[in-house]
């Protein structure tokens, strides 16, 4: 089974993907944004 590409821009239930911030052996985080939403994320 393939990995889903996710990519700085796409939208993932109404949050907007930044940029990676740190991928390691088990994990990739990503800065995002949501309307609505004012705080960090």
């Amino acid at each position: 089974m393939a990995k889903p590409s996710i990519e700085p821009g796409a939208e993932l239930d109404g949050f907007a993907i930044g940029e990676r911030v740190h991928q390691g052996g088990m994990a990739t985080l990503w800065s995002v944004t949501h309307p609505g939403i004012t705080v960090p994320l």
